[in-house]
């Protein structure tokens, strides 16, 4: 649900069409939008060995259970993120408007909503004048004549501080390629050449990736903002280091 919330700058102002909130409409009681806890967590580890190579490999899992991403929050409405290109230009589904020169460019924003009761939007034939788009979707609304908006001022005006939390709920399951080890035992017919019981030469990886991520534009699921684990939300957190190491064994 949409409304018209006005223009912003001058002389070629940019028309504002922003999400209807429970809390714009007076409704300050707690929604429940979502929950913390996962349907269940896993880890898979396993190890393999053939001849003198070994392996050791562990994922580790989340399934159901949500997450709010503070990242995507402000980056989208910097345009910083890969899905904030949308609507942005053709190429990314974005619709024909004339601009202030007269030129025909492709940066208007496609919403897929529909407009509230009581609500006035202006024309592009004469912005001073409106008419009344109550429970049009915005396609139908722009069919009539109405102002579009810009992606710019979609991204800036309806992301960022009082975003609408539901914007930035989103499916917190995730696999992670947690470890991989492999390892090489020397042959024991070298070892003897210089008294040597066992030697083993090893290359570790951690935190190597996701096998899986449902968040959007690649957001690690683990960068939380604190170690609360009922605070599943991210705030400009580190995320984890992809690490590797180098073992060497020897044993006489």
């Amino acid at each position: 649900m949409i409304t018209y919330a006005g223009k912003s700058g001058s002389p070629t102002p940019a028309y504002i069409y922003e999400f209807v909130t429970e809390y714009s409409k007076g409704n300050i009681d707690r929604q429940i939008v979502g929950k913390v806890e996962p349907d269940f967590l896993l880890s898979f580890n396993t190890s393999f060995s053939y001849k003198n190579l070994d392996l050791y490999a562990l994922v580790d899992g989340r399934v159901g259970g949500n997450f709010f991403s503070n990242t995507y929050k402000y980056a989208s409405s910097r345009g910083t993120l890969n899905s904030s290109l949308w609507g942005r230009d053709a190429g990314n589904g974005g619709l024909a408007r004339v601009n202030s020169k007269g030129e025909t460019v492709y940066d208007a924003i496609n919403y897929d909503a529909v407009f509230d009761e009581d609500t006035q939007a202006p024309l592009v034939s004469d912005p001073t004048k409106t008419i009344d788009v109550s429970g049009l979707t915005y396609a139908d609304a722009l069919a009539k004549g109405i102002q579009p908006m810009m992606a710019t001022t979609y991204y800036w005006w309806n992301y960022g501080w009082g975003m609408p939390v539901n914007l930035g709920i989103q499916d917190n399951t995730w696999f992670s390629l947690r470890e991989i080890s492999i390892g090489y035992r020397m042959p024991t017919g070298i070892l003897e050449k210089f008294g040597a019981n066992y030697l083993r030469l090893g290359v570790t990886g951690r935190n190597l990736g996701y096998l899986v991520n449902k968040l959007t534009d690649g957001l690690n699921p683990e960068s939380i903002s604190s170690n609360n684990p009922l605070k599943p939300l991210d705030i400009g957190g580190v995320p984890y280091s992809r690490t590797f190491s180098i073992n060497l064994t020897v044993r006489f």
